[in-house]
């Protein structure tokens, strides 16, 4: 349980730090801004963890895997907006307001996914001591990782590597959206490319290596051929969007 609790976290949490790490180097001007989009992705992931039962009970019971799908194609939207943004300034309402909901949208699914694990075991074992303790060291993890990816990305940056910053956050989103192609399919909406492709034979997409593909690139070692083809598309569609054009200072934003 101990093992279980620390990967869960990293699974579900980890994704949740990278995205500031990635935002630490893309906006370094907006930490209120970023903040705001965090408290309230809390609440809001509480707020779905909550009402839970009602939500799946809506929608024909379709109601939980249509939530999640919601965030992540307004996540990805918000934040596709925000990077290719060039006709508006970083200082405008609806700049901030995209980067507030993206912020939200990610760390309220992910959190709320969290929450359902991490409860669901305390009411089965009661064993909140050992919880808790995997909890801290799996955020220790967590914080650590993202810090050593924050710093790398910002070596990138530094050295002229632009190009590789955004690809990666390119990747990152299309990761983000392409949840929404696995959401469907466990509801049965998306019945076809189901068949799994064996990417990553070297190591198993449950394992510590497979959560930080995932939760860096957005990329899953074991896609269905559908979720596959989607991540792809989203990361041409950013790419072809946004280009190769350099990173802007880091204290000017993204514009």
């Amino acid at each position: 349980m101990f093992i279980n609790t620390v990967i869960v976290l990293l699974r579900d949490m980890l994704p949740i730090f990278i995205l500031f790490s990635y935002l630490s180097v893309l906006l370094t001007n907006k930490s209120s801004v970023k903040a705001v989009g965090f408290v309230l992705g809390v609440a809001l992931g509480t707020l779905l963890y909550l009402l839970a039962e009602s939500i799946s009970d809506m929608f024909g019971g379709r109601g939980s895997e249509l939530v999640k799908t919601g965030l992540a194609i307004l996540g990805y939207g918000c934040f596709v907006r925000f990077s290719v943004a060039r006709g508006f300034s970083s200082k405008s309402l609806y700049f901030d307001l995209a980067v507030v909901v993206g912020v939200l949208c990610v760390v309220s699914s992910q959190f709320s996914s969290f929450l359902v694990y991490l409860f669901s075991q305390v009411n089965g074992s009661g064993n909140v001591v050992t919880l808790s303790t995997a909890s801290v060291i799996g955020l220790g993890i967590a914080m650590s990782f993202s810090y050593l990816y924050r710093f790398l990305l910002q070596a990138l940056v530094r050295h002229g590597n632009t190009w590789l910053v955004v690809m990666c956050w390119s990747l990152f989103l299309s990761g983000l959206l392409s949840q929404v192609y696995f959401h469907l399919a466990q509801v049965d909406m998306v019945t076809i490319g189901l068949k799994r492709l064996e990417l990553g034979s070297w190591a198993s997409e449950s394992s510590v290596v497979g959560y930080l593909f995932k939760a860096t690139i957005g990329f899953e070692l074991s896609p269905v051929i559908g979720q596959f083809i989607l991540y792809f598309l989203a990361a041409c569609l950013l790419v072809g969007l946004r280009g190769f054009s350099p990173v802007p200072k880091v204290s000017e934003g993204v514009h």
